[in-house]
């Protein structure tokens, strides 16, 4: 099994523990799950079989949650880059709202492994040289410092949790997805449009 797949299902029992939520729950239940992440596994020295196929595919992120937990909701593997964490937020939250599923599983992963694509985004000039983010700076350095982590997140209506008694750790009001579209490139910041879908959200209210 790929890392990345080992550490979603790791995080995911993890959360579903501190929501003191047994696995057993959401078993066969209208439960969506929601992973971002990038995937991309080399297999150059290995035979192709089915368990490389599995290994490598990039939906498995999402479909080893839902094999491993018996769920029946959505399940929704995605990369947007760095925006990957807070659309996938996204789509959980509207499948909550629009009654996909009933509880949302929003799980996300990065593991800079793949050596050349690091390779790429320092020659664009996106890495910090540094070693310090600075992803906002108008003068100055610029670029961001990768990392590698896990997280995640189980959500439910608010209703639900507290028909049910659920421990809740916060409410989220909105979540809305937008992009930068027409800029000066297709990997370049743009501030103003960063701040259209906070706007878009907060008028939703």
């Amino acid at each position: 099994m790929d890392i990345r797949q080992l550490g979603i299902l790791q995080s995911v029992w993890h959360a579903l523990e501190d929501a003191g939520l047994p696995a057993e729950r959401l078993y066969r239940t209208r439960t969506g799950v929601f992973a971002a992440g990038y995937v991309q596994v080399e297999h150059a020295q290995e035979a192709p079989d089915e368990t490389t196929l599995r290994g490598s595919l990039m939906s498995s992120l999402s479909d080893h949650v839902a094999f491993f937990l018996g769920t029946h909701g959505p399940s929704v593997t995605l990369e947007t880059a760095c925006s990957s964490s807070l659309v996938a937020l996204s789509l959980a939250v509207a499948a909550l709202r629009k009654g996909d599923c009933d509880y949302a599983i929003v799980a996300c992963v990065n593991i800079p492994q793949d050596k050349d694509f690091h390779l790429s985004l320092q020659a664009c000039g996106v890495l910090s040289t540094t070693g310090t983010s600075h992803p906002f700076e108008d003068a100055g350095p610029k670029g961001y410092v990768r990392a590698e982590g896990y997280g995640c997140i189980v959500l439910r209506r608010f209703r639900d949790t507290i028909y049910d008694g659920d421990r809740v750790l916060c409410t989220i009001r909105n979540a809305v997805a937008g992009s930068a579209g027409a800029v000066e490139g297709l990997a370049t910041g743009a501030g103003r449009m960063y701040e259209s879908p906070c706007v878009w959200g907060m008028k939703e209210l």
